[in-house]
């Protein structure tokens, strides 16, 4: 995505600056600590929605 961003000068997903306007990136800290603190809080909720289909994983095999 960041080659996305540099090919079409374009800001998606907010990976080469923050939003100008106030929002819970601005919590985060500045460029690129807010990506860091952003992932570490994302993960685990990504891996609490997978848990289910790799209990069910594991109980069938």
């Amino acid at each position: 995505m960041i080659g996305v961003n540099f090919m079409f000068k374009s800001n998606y997903f907010y990976l080469n600056a923050k939003p100008e306007t106030t929002s819970l990136l601005d919590f985060f800290g500045d460029w690129p600590w807010y990506i860091l603190v952003g992932q570490i809080i994302i993960i685990p909720y990504f891996l609490l929605i997978y848990l289910p289909f790799y209990l069910e994983k594991r109980i069938k095999s």
